[in-house]
């Protein structure tokens, strides 16, 4: 064998030594406070530095120019979007080689499954389809998938994802507040009608993910944080009369009570954790409220009572839409929607898809209108690459439960949370899209496959023998 291969080896074998040493996720995020963030900060690599430009650009060029958060259809935000895309998908690839086979080697059988669907949708998009840049466009979100969970397996990377995030939560909060107040977004129709209003939902979009890391958060400002941005939220659906958000805020509580009983345990956790916590939220929330009030009847003080009465009333009739909240649930249109996509697909359809480029109709929705997309996100897996992409994108959701449920680690379940947390919200909506959400998620998807290989060996280590 030649030195070069030599070297070659010991270094790969180097690099897996280190991941492996690394027990479990707790050791991989290391001091989640903000002293302990900037200690450990270190220079970065030059796949984190792709993903930290790709990341920033797709969280601020938004902000600054609404009209891309559209749907990009101009030259200067298909550019934008396809460069932010090219610099995940290098930075992915990347820390993959940076930690040598750890990757393939555990990852092997879904790493598989991915590349040949992906490869596959691209091959049959170019035979079927002209449009190249939709057809990059949406292969790249699932190739995100395949390669971003790499960058969460190195220690050294958290420090600056942390960082980048409180950084994005910091300025959302007062971006959120401010598109709220300039545009006075306080009824379902102003909201609906203001091209910042989509600006505004993309700015917090670390709410339940921050939330959901309450148990690790270490001082005080962090976990403000973390409850600000939360009950931002709350406050939104408030004031435009928003139903979605009540529910995946009591999925997220359910989430975060499960993961706090796991780790305190019930007695702890009802004498201590759950009045601190509730307090606190409810505080928060309280004086949230009063101050949209009390800003926007700084010229009528009849306004504070009309402001939350017509904020209500809103709510109330969108949630009784129906007759009552089942029923609202039940003949929601997006469950309209559902009817017409089963209609359109064929028996192979759902095995094969219609191609990243397809197209359907159906008469009664959208106009009758054919689009490219469904808001089902377990349906616009089938439409877009059939059983195939179905099962890539549900592979990670077995991980999530595993984590949950049999991890013993806090860092692990918070990330399984996550997880759970947005695969709940796939039937109501297209989560897959290049956007920070769908980043985030793939991101935090690494985490959950690192901590059950963490697990695999701690419970190898047991069943092993004791030497005589």
């Amino acid at each position: 064998m030649s030195p070069v291969r030599i070297a070659s080896t010991s270094s790969m074998r180097q690099k897996e030594t280190l991941l492996e040493g690394q027990r479990d996720v707790t050791a991989l995020f290391g001091d989640v406070s903000f002293g302990g963030i900037i200690a450990n900060i270190r220079p970065p690599s030059i796949g984190l530095v792709f993903f930290l430009v790709a990341i920033n650009c797709i969280f601020i060029l938004p902000i600054i120019f609404p009209g891309l958060n559209t749907e990009a259809r101009t030259s200067t935000a298909r550019f934008a979007y396809a460069a932010a895309s090219a610099l995940l998908f290098v930075g992915g690839i990347c820390e993959m080689i940076r930690g040598g086979m750890w990757s393939i080697r555990h990852q092997c059988l879904w790493l598989l499954l991915t590349s040949t669907v992906i490869l596959f949708m691209i091959a049959r998009g170019f035979l079927e389809s002209a449009d190249i840049y939709l057809l990059l466009r949406n292969a790249g979100i699932f190739a995100l998938l395949l390669t971003l969970p790499a960058i969460a397996v190195h220690r050294d990377n958290w420090p600056w994802l942390w960082l980048t995030f409180i950084v994005h939560a910091w300025i959302g909060l007062p971006m959120f507040y401010y598109v709220i107040v300039s545009e006075q977004l306080t009824s379902r129709s102003v909201f609906l009608a203001s091209e910042l209003a989509r600006v505004a939902g993309a700015s917090i979009y670390l709410s339940s993910f921050l939330f959901l890391m309450l148990p690790i958060l270490r001082g005080r400002w962090l976990r403000l944080l973390a409850i600000l941005l939360f009950t931002t939220g709350l406050v939104s659906a408030l004031l435009v009369g928003k139903r979605g958000p009540w529910f995946h805020a009591a999925i997220t509580l359910c989430i975060l009570t499960f993961v706090m009983f796991r780790i305190h345990g019930v007695h702890r956790y009802l004498a201590r954790v759950l009045p601190r916590a509730s307090l606190a939220f409810a505080s928060i929330f309280l004086v949230f409220v009063l101050g949209f009030v009390a800003f926007f009847s700084s010229h009528d003080k009849s306004a504070i009572h009309e402001v939350l009465a017509s904020s209500y009333r809103d709510l109330e009739a969108r949630m009784l839409q129906m007759g009552s909240v089942t029923e609202t649930i039940l003949q929601n249109e997006r469950w309209m929607e559902v009817e017409g996509f089963f209609s359109a697909m064929d028996p192979m359809d759902w095995i094969f898809g219609k191609g990243l480029t397809g197209h359907w109709g159906a008469t009664g929705f959208h106009q009758g209108q054919e689009v490219f997309m469904v808001h089902n996100t377990w349906l616009n897996c089938f439409f877009w690459g059939g059983v195939g992409l179905f099962l890539v994108v549900f592979w990670p959701l077995l991980w999530a439960l595993r984590v949950i449920l049999f991890s013993k680690s806090p860092v692990g379940m918070c990330c399984a949370g996550v997880v759970l947390q947005t695969y709940w919200m796939f039937p109501f909506y297209r989560i897959t899209g290049l956007t920070p959400r769908w980043i985030l998620l793939c991101i935090v998807i690494g985490v959950c496959r690192w901590e059950i290989v963490a697990m695999r060996r701690r419970r190898a280590q047991r069943t092993v023998p004791p030497a005589v």
